[in-house]
């Protein structure tokens, strides 16, 4: 089975943002008062608005290590799909 590391990079990133705007999303209607983002941020910055910043840059680069991983796990298993990935997610 052979990597198409283009793939896993472009949508490790489109995942990542998906995340982020979902999450996002709760909190501006008021399902959550959590930001990871944010929190992320905090660990670098005691500014609020540059820790918002900086925490959806790390939380982007965090994203993209989590599909790398994946990509990896699922080369050195020689299969991937819907049910592994579901089951590695669990």
């Amino acid at each position: 089975m052979t990597m198409n590391w283009p793939d896993v990079f472009v949508w490790g990133l489109v995942a990542t943002l998906v995340l982020s705007t979902l999450l996002s999303a709760s909190q501006a209607v008021g399902l959550s008062r959590m930001s990871i983002p944010l929190l992320l941020g905090t660990l670098l910055t005691g500014d609020r608005d540059r820790a918002s910043a900086v925490g959806f840059l790390l939380h982007l680069a965090v994203g993209w290590v989590f599909a790398l991983l994946y990509a990896l796990m699922f080369q050195s298993w020689g299969r991937a799909g819907r049910l592994v990935g579901a089951g590695l997610g669990l």
